[in-house]
């Protein structure tokens, strides 16, 4: 494949040199079908120029749009063979003929002074630098700079090279020219021999890639980071074991146990030697007036670097780590802890003493204020004020191998737990799961502003706040066997093997990110081809992602959430995963948000971002549920439109039966009043007469009684035509009626009577002609009650209303009546309490001294 090149919309572009041409879309190879290769002479060449691919034909020019997917031949007599892109045009060439294309217009031909023969090759090259494009020719081995002035090709320059052309590329600015024996830009500035390159890429860290058509794909790291010390100083078969630093130097110690400087030239310069014995210098203590405590595997020694001057300390520690205290020198040694006073730069042999009885090797101690840390064999162990305890974690004791005091923080380097880091009484732990190379760690370096972790084949940096690791730069070599290490500066120094490194680790920045893919989308099973909304039972997604990420030794670990979500948090996957399931979405609308991150989690890549619609179905749908609604209410009204319908049909036949009741009420009224009555009164007025001319004898009282009982049947005929009249169907008309008829009860009684009612405010309630009536008796039977039996001088009658209540009650101060007498004998009582029931009334009575009687009416709409 060649001629890579990537349009807008991700896809990557080749072609083989069989004439075909593809594109890489969602990691699958796609042959563009349009492009007749089977008809075609030579492979074609091609760029991309705006929405528009443009190929070289025999034929002439085939241009494919980006956007429509549309394609088209455009003919031109002997075809293309090479193309360049010139601004807005594409400039083809094609046995020594000129074209210019621009989408939209008509292809011109063009004039030049360059001619070819046939024996010599002719091939513009697809890069342009600025306004200007590039013609190679062999076996001539020489290249042209060109320029397009109207219709016509200007040729800038003629330039020969001493090897075969392979091709020209355009870098940062930089035009590189790439022969067989070489590549160099034309401002000769650089140059990279014997590759046989065709390509040069710099990319955002300053690394360069080289395709090399003799050792495949090249790259060069910025060599300003990396520098291989000289170690010729070293005996053969020696190596540096150990780096120390101190009073802004560097100092080396070997396997043959010799100390030596790192000179300002990169060079070992030698110092001194301890016997072969005595292994080799494990630990360098400064003690002051240029005095330093050298602690080797075995014994101990004292060094003047003013006289050159090296001793043997008289007390024989193997000290694994020395430290000063508070004028006093600890020693973890092999059989516990030790310490000795110092006054200056003197050890007080006399004063040493052994601390805490604890006959164990100790590997590393450290001092957090007064608190003594110490990692013995059988564990961490805490000692103040003369008393130690064991250092647990999570309920068990911790294995170390060191013991670091870093800005006030106590970090604990474990065999088997990764790092333990102290915090104001709070243990907290780094592991494998949090980013480290492994939790066996050999030991911890700190500097001026940085702290280490050295394993047994690696070493990472940890952040400053101390919390997770710092990215480690992709320049960094993958080192196996690591000795030692020291930062001072802005270098970290390595010990490998045999080899010692310098790295640089203040780095140039960089806004540029690499780029992370979606590549594939799945939905149950099933790739998606276009369009981001799915019906609602495609709710399993499959997410298939790539990064181009060519840094040596990393591995990409893959952040990712689901935004919209219920759960938008981030998520990590396992390391190497490039496929991610998202299941059971409900219905909505997310967006699948996806980053590349480096082992140690930094985020190394702008996120892929996918964002995609799962529509309801179609019940739950808003049209869906619009409808129902409608439905729903179109029901409801008819149900109500029925009911109403129904019960206005009944209303209207119950009062058309109203009316006919109440028609034939009146009717009745009008007859008996009409007829009835009238001859009831013509009958009283005929006795009345009788009984005036009759003189007083039996015959006149008989005929009085006759009279009497004519004026009592019209009375209550009376009282029948006003129950029967609808026009008193109301609450005023009942009340006035018992006033009045209380009155002419009373009226020639001596008992006083006083009617106490509201003559105003009476509410306007319709009382049926049977409710009236049973109320007017029941009333009447009382007052008559109380004309016959009270011998009472006063009747009170009150008569009011009360939240839709009627209530009558009557009181007279009269003799009252015990609870058996003619009262409860008659028919009285139960004909008021029948009345009562009959209406939903309520009857109370009440008689002691006097005589209380009370009626409650409840009063409606239809009474």
């Amino acid at each position: 494949m060649t001629d890579l090149m990537e349009d807008e919309k991700g896809r990557i572009w080749c072609h083989n040199f069989t004439g075909q041409i593809f594109y890489i879309k969602n990691l699958k190879l796609h042959l563009l079908s349009q492009y007749k290769s089977e008809e075609e002479v030579w492979f074609p060449r091609m760029v991309i120029c705006g929405d528009e691919l443009v190929v070289t034909s025999i034929k002439g020019l085939f241009v494919y749009n980006l956007i429509t997917d549309q394609s088209a031949y455009y003919l031109i007599p002997g075809g293309t063979k090479s193309l360049t892109r010139v601004g807005k045009k594409v400039v083809c060439f094609g046995d020594n003929r000129w074209y210019s294309y621009e989408a939209g217009l008509p292809i011109r031909k063009l004039s030049s002074s360059l001619y070819f023969s046939l024996i010599q090759t002719a091939s513009l090259q697809n890069v342009s630098f600025k306004d200007t494009f590039y013609l190679t020719a062999n076996p001539m081995s020489a290249y042209y700079k060109l320029t397009l002035d109207g219709d016509s090709i200007k040729v800038q320059s003629e330039n020969k090279t001493s090897a075969f052309l392979n091709t020209i590329s355009v870098q940062e600015n930089k035009v590189w020219v790439h022969t067989k024996n070489s590549s160099f830009t034309t401002d000769g500035k650089d140059t990279i021999e014997g590759l046989n390159l065709s390509d040069v890429l710099t990319d955002s860290k300053g690394y360069k890639w080289m395709s090399s058509l003799k050792k495949g794909l090249c790259v060069q790291y910025n060599s300003q980071q990396i520098k291989r010390l000289n170690v010729s100083a070293l005996s053969p078969g020696d190596y540096v074991r150990r780096i120390h630093t101190f009073d802004d130097q560097i100092f080396v110690t070997t396997a043959n146990g010799k100390l030596f400087k790192l000179n300002d030239q990169a060079t070992l310069t030698y110092i001194l030697s301890i016997p072969k014995t005595a292994g080799i210098i494990e630990q360098i203590t400064p003690l002051g007036n240029n005095h330093y405590l050298l602690a080797a595997s075995v014994g101990m020694y004292l060094y003047n670097s003013g006289t050159g001057q090296l001793s043997q300390f008289t007390l024989s520690y193997i000290a694994k780590e020395v430290l000063i205290h508070k004028g006093k020198v600890y020693f973890a040694t092999a059989a516990g802890i030790n310490t000795i006073e110092k006054i200056e730069n003197k050890l007080l042999v006399s004063l040493s003493k052994e601390l805490f009885d604890k006959k164990q090797r100790c590997r590393s101690i450290a001092f957090s204020g007064d608190s003594l840390f110490a990692a013995y064999s059988d564990g961490v162990y805490i000692a103040y004020n003369d008393s130690i305890h064991r250092f647990l974690y999570n309920g068990h004791p911790v294995y170390a191998s060191k013991i670091k005091v870093v800005s006030g923080k106590i970090l604990i380097g474990t065999i088997n737990q990764g790092v333990l880091i102290i915090e104001n009484g709070t243990t907290k732990s780094l592991t494998e799961h949090d980013g480290l190379v492994s939790n066996s760690i050999k030991d911890i370096k700190t500097s001026a502003n940085s702290t280490w972790l050295v394993y047994n084949n690696d070493f990472q940096q940890l952040n400053h706040s101390l919390t997770g690791i710092e990215n480690k730069p992709d320049y960094f070599p993958k080192l196996i066997g690591v000795n030692d290490l020291a930062a001072l500066n802005d270098r970290l120094y390595i010990a490998v093997n045999e080899d010692v490194y310098s790295i640089r680790m203040v780095l140039p920045t960089s806004n540029v990110y690499i780029k992370t893919y979606i590549d594939k989308v799945v939905t149950n099973g099933k790739e998606l081809i276009s369009g981001n909304k799915l019906a609602h039972f495609q709710n399993h997604l499959q997410f298939s992602v790539s990064t181009p990420f060519y840094s040596p030794y990393s591995k990409i670990i893959y952040q990712y959430r689901i935004k919209s979500a219920t759960d938008s948090t981030w998520q990590t996957g396992a390391p190497g995963q490039t496929v991610f399931d998202v299941v059971a979405l409900e219905p909505g609308r997310y967006t699948f948000e996806i980053v590349a991150a480096d082992k140690s989690k930094n985020v190394i890549s702008k996120p892929a971002v996918y964002s995609f619609e799962i529509e309801p179905p179609w019940y739950q749908t808003w049209v869906f549920r619009g409808l129902v609604a409608i439905a729903v209410v179109a029901l409801g009204l008819l149900v109500v439109r029925y009911y109403y319908r129904t019960r206005l049909r009944k209303q209207s036949a119950e009062y058309e039966k109203i009316l006919a009741v109440q028609a034939e009420r009146q009717r009745i009224s009008s007859e008996i009043h009409d007829d009835i009555g009238a001859g009831l009164s013509a009958l009283r007025l005929l006795t009345e007469i009788t009984k005036d001319k009759l003189p007083e004898s039996e015959a006149q009282r008989e005929v009085g009684k006759i009279h009497t009982s004519i004026s009592e049947l019209s009375q209550k005929m009376r009282e029948v035509i006003w129950s029967l009249n609808t026009d008193n169907d109301n609450l005023k008309n009942l009340l006035y009626y018992i006033q009045r008829q209380a009155y002419l009860l009373f009226e020639n009684s001596p008992i006083r009577l006083k009617v106490l009612f509201p003559t105003q405010d009476i509410p306007e309630v319709v009382i049926k002609g049977e409710k009236r009536r049973h109320i007017y008796l029941a009333v009447k039977e009382a007052l008559h009650n109380c004309l016959k039996h009270s011998d009472a001088e006063t009747c009170y009658l009150t008569m009011r209303v009360e939240d839709r209540i009627l209530k009558i009650i009557i009181v007279d101060d009269g003799k009252g009546f015990a609870p058996i007498d003619k009262w409860q004998t008659g028919n009285g009582l139960t004909g008021m309490k029948r009345r009562m029931q009959q209406i939903n009334g309520f009857f109370e009575i009440q008689s002691k001294e006097q005589t209380e009687v009370r009626f409650i009416i409840p009063l409606n709409e239809k009474s």
